[in-house]
């Protein structure tokens, strides 16, 4: 069970431009997870008032420190629009080194419903959201060695909530064959890393350009050592193979970063101008009648104790406020053999006007106040699913 958790002062100046500037400076914040206190040390830009922001995890290698990821990634600095989280791992082993545990770093690996880690990482990003703050479709994960273990994790176990990874001189055998999204992935390699050997790396590219379907490569950021492989689906995987060992890069926050950058500024580019003005929460209310062309199934796993308060949110203020930014509610349910489980079915126009409705919602203060006064003694729920539908031409109408 994910207990509640405390957050460090924080204080947000707007500014004049779209996202603002920073000083460089970063925000010891910490949560109580599973009765243990966690931390981090974040970046906050200056925002503008109802102004989401890019929001980009690193996590450090074995035996590191936040403030070191702080040091050797720098991404804060490269982008400086973003939100940046640096945590602190616990104590954990480590299967090249430290078996017995004494320094600190991430569990890339085991049951999720159990990593104290996934559980630090839905906890950071819950909390983040709630202060809406966050562009929920711009959330990316990179890390160095156990990190870059650690994120590929993430993809695997928490995928649907990220946009693009970047792991450092990692492997993901443990991974593979493994349901995940296609997201964009930068992964960093050295030739002469005798720590997670090239080889080991080489399987995974591989495997990663067998899956993502990938065609002929070219060069990527006009960098002889970088290169992409796409594929006819939209799928993208670029490499950085540079001649060092395990070692990162001088360069390489600042490669992860435009990497990460470029998706953003493609994603800016796909949406419509009067979405980024916050367009009316009733850009699709008059299509709430008939039946849906698209439906959504979400499944929300609650904390232990914690669904009945959830079901209450539910009754009380969510079904009305996703009516208010056109989510037709459709059907909910209770599996009988599943405990502290939600299931429920809801309605959009297309997939477009989904994330717009999503977007909307997540901004709307009376969700924003609800959403924190329900989560005083803790989150409600710990995992969502969700998964979009197509009507069949056979289906009787639901």
């Amino acid at each position: 069970m994910i207990s509640n958790y405390f957050i460090a002062s924080i204080i947000l100046v707007f500014a004049p431009n779209l996202y603002g500037q920073s000083d460089f400076s970063l925000t010891s914040m910490s949560w109580e997870v599973n009765n243990e206190i966690r931390t981090a040390l974040v970046h906050l830009p200056k925002l503008k008032k109802k102004v989401d922001a890019p929001l980009v995890f690193v996590w450090h290698g074995h035996g590191g420190k936040s403030q070191g990821a702080v040091r050797q990634f720098q991404i804060h600095k490269e982008w400086p629009k973003a939100i940046v989280v640096y945590p602190q791992g616990l104590p954990t082993p480590g299967k090249l080194t430290d078996p017995e545990g004494l320094r600190s770093g991430w569990n890339s690996g085991g049951p999720a419903e159990t990593n104290r880690d996934l559980q630090f990482f839905d906890v950071m990003l819950e909390d983040l959201i709630s202060q809406g703050i966050v562009d929920i479709e711009m959330v990316y994960s990179t890390g160095h060695s156990n990190g870059g273990g650690f994120t590929y994790n993430l993809l695997v176990e928490r995928g649907k909530q990220l946009a693009a990874i970047a792991p450092s001189s990692s492997a993901s055998s443990r991974h593979r064959g493994r349901a995940f999204p296609k997201i964009p992935i930068f992964h960093l390699a050295g030739r002469n890393d005798r720590l997670v050997k090239m080889e080991w790396q080489q399987a995974t590219i591989t495997y990663l350009q067998r899956l993502y379907d990938c065609g002929s490569p070219k060069q990527w950021g006009g960098r002889s050592d970088c290169t992409e492989y796409s594929s006819e689906a939209g799928n993208t995987l670029v490499t950085y193979v540079h001649d060092g060992t395990h070692k990162m890069p001088t360069d390489a926050g600042e490669l992860i970063a435009q990497f990460f950058q470029e998706h953003a500024e493609a994603l800016l580019l796909r949406r419509s101008p009067a979405e980024e003005l916050n367009i009316d929460s009733s850009h699709n209310r008059d299509d709430l009648s008939g039946v849906p062309a698209l439906y959504e199934l979400r499944t929300y796993t609650a904390a232990e104790g914690k669904l009945e308060a959830l079901e209450s949110r539910f009754r009380k203020h969510t079904l009305g406020l996703f009516e208010r930014h056109g989510i037709k509610n459709i059907a909910y349910w209770k599996p009988l053999d599943i405990p502290n489980t939600l299931v429920y079915l809801v309605g959009h126009r297309d997939r477009d006007s989904a994330r717009k409705s999503w977007r909307l919602f997540g901004k709307d203060p009376e969700w924003r106040s609800v959403f924190r006064k329900s989560r005083i003694e803790g989150p409600l729920v710990v995992n969502i699913e969700s998964v979009f539908l197509q009507l069949t031409d056979y289906s009787p109408l639901p």
